[in-house]
């Protein structure tokens, strides 16, 4: 991993191949989310990886207090700026999927493509209602110092009863433990952030780059919603319905992923 100086912290980032860029927004809790689709050839030998840990997450500048959507975006900006990347395909996961929609309100000079992940647009659909017990459980574990029990009650929740061996055969070793680590920042941090992030029906309208919606065929009923109201919302969006996955997408099959992305990309070029 390398280091930028971004905006007053440090952001880890690896750079890996050549080609058209591809910027990889990863979301709460598993920093090294994107590390399955970073090692699928058909993106690898084809196209410039950026992947970057977001503030407060594994070597990145951790902060107690909360940080806004709208200054990760900016992040992201400057973190491409400062590798030279005047426009790139833009993929952001869950957390990270919010923080790439803001890019694209910021900065759509920034943006060819946009591929959003199951973005977290929790709060702007009716099922959420069915989550927030259980996520005022995991909250509620936190704030008693149950950090592993919370982080494995959120996963349990979004990811299904078996995301334990889908972190621990498709992530880097310690995966699990890194995101005990980084709870702070998923609890303290971000949640109090998308609570208080604003996107409109207008916002969306505005977006006008080619944009593909992702949905795990085994995904929360909340994630369906949301890819209706992307599709509902936002103009030029096609769909991509991902086999055998639920939230975590691409750590359950990053080879259907990385096809589906590379046929994205191919059909919108940079040049």
């Amino acid at each position: 991993m390398l280091c930028a100086s971004i905006n007053g912290v440090e952001l880890e980032y690896i750079v890996q191949g050549s080609g058209e860029p591809v910027v990889l927004i990863h979301g709460g809790i598993y920093a090294d989310s994107y590390f399955p689709l970073m090692a699928q050839p058909l993106l690898a030998n084809h196209y410039r990886m950026i992947n970057y840990h977001r503030r407060g997450f594994a070597g990145s500048t951790h902060s107690d207090s909360v940080v806004s959507i709208r200054q990760q975006a900016a992040d992201c900006n400057e973190l491409m700026e400062s590798l030279d990347t005047d426009r790139a395909h833009i993929v952001g996961h869950s957390y990270g999927g919010t923080i790439a929609l803001q890019l694209a309100i910021d900065a759509p000079s920034k943006i060819h493509t946009l591929s959003l992940l199951e973005p977290a647009l929790v709060g702007y659909v009716q099922s959420v209602s069915e989550l927030i017990p259980k996520l005022e459980s995991s909250v509620d574990m936190y704030k008693k110092g149950n950090i592993v029990q919370a982080i494995d009650s959120f996963c349990q929740l979004i990811g299904g009863s078996q995301y334990r061996s889908v972190v621990d055969n498709a992530l880097p070793p310690g995966a699990f433990d890194l995101a005990v680590a980084d709870g702070d920042t998923f609890f303290k941090v971000e949640q109090p952030s998308l609570q208080s992030w604003g996107f409109t029906p207008e916002d969306a309208r505005s977006i006008n780059q080619p944009v593909l919606s992702v949905l795990g065929t085994n995904s929360e009923r909340v994630f369906q919603q949301i890819h209706e109201l992307i599709l509902s919302w936002i103009p030029r969006t096609e769909t991509l319905i991902l086999p055998n996955a639920t939230h975590m997408l691409h750590m359950m099959n990053p080879n259907g992923m990385a096809e589906d992305l590379e046929h994205f990309f191919s059909r919108h070029p940079l040049r």
